[in-house]
């Protein structure tokens, strides 16, 4: 399918950034950005050579899709200011499709199943997409418009995508934590963080070839009480981390226990 009318953006900030990016840089014509952000706005519409606007009425009725790419809880609002005859569809993972209501006659979700940080770009990243539609029409246009960015696609009804996405923050979002905190307390004592890097991307590359549970070491791993209550006595002046490292700790005990009877 050919997307020669273009797609609007709704949204200004992580992924509406990263999603307009890629689209623009496979062909695609973003004829709108429309966003609250008037700064973002204009700087995201000058990169992907559209138009700005506050104003859902300058959406053009033309459009192949509006993608509403804004904050969960404002999908819903928003899409009731959109013309029931546009085919629209939201990216968010934990907000299901009945979120659009019925008022369009083509509604569906793109769910870029990545990290985004905001006008960071590192390269051709891979962007897993799930994928539901509440017609054969829109599923074949969201189908389209994933493999005109390369990406793999992911068919999930809202109730899996649920679970995708929570797989995802445990996955993502708490391990970045982790390297927070372990960033944070090599600064404080004066040690450059940088040193954690190559271990950080081999621990990642491996999971190419094996499961995780398969790749685990360490002295709560090995059951090495000694080195454990080592670490915990280095800690003892960070309550925060002290805490995070039993429970870590603790976790990798039992789960192990429980795995190697």
């Amino acid at each position: 399918m050919e997307f020669k009318k273009g797609i609007t953006i709704i949204g200004t900030g992580n992924v509406a950034w990263h999603i307009a990016h890629k689209f623009y840089a496979s062909g695609i014509q973003i004829n709108l950005v429309v966003g609250r952000n008037e700064q973002k706005g204009k700087v995201l519409a000058k990169g992907v050579n559209s138009k700005y606007s506050v104003d859902f009425s300058d959406i053009p009725f033309d459009t192949d899709l509006v993608l509403i790419c804004i904050t969960d809880s404002a999908i819903s609002s928003v899409a009731e200011k959109i013309s029931s005859d546009i085919s629209i569809a939201h990216t968010a993972g934990s907000v299901p499709l009945s979120v659009l209501g019925n008022k369009n006659k083509n509604t569906g979700v793109f769910y870029p199943f990545q990290t985004f940080s905001y006008g960071v770009r590192t390269g051709e990243i891979e962007i897993p997409i799930c994928i539901e539609a509440n017609s054969t029409e829109m599923n074949i246009l969201l189908n389209s418009l994933a493999k005109k960015i390369n990406s793999k696609i992911y068919p999930v009804n809202s109730d899996k995508r649920k679970l995708i996405h929570l797989a995802g923050v445990v996955a993502n979002n708490f391990s970045n934590f982790l390297y927070t905190q372990a960033f944070e307390f090599l600064k404080e004592e004066d040690i450059k963080p940088e040193i954690l890097l190559p271990l950080i991307k081999e621990t990642t590359a491996k999971l190419e070839v094996s499961e995780p549970s398969e790749l685990q070491t360490g002295p709560a791993r090995r059951r090495n009480s000694e080195v454990i209550n080592c670490h915990k006595e280095l800690l003892r002046g960070n309550k925060q981390l002290k805490e995070l490292y039993s429970f870590m700790s603790d976790l990798i005990l039992a789960y192990y226990k429980n795995k190697d009877e």
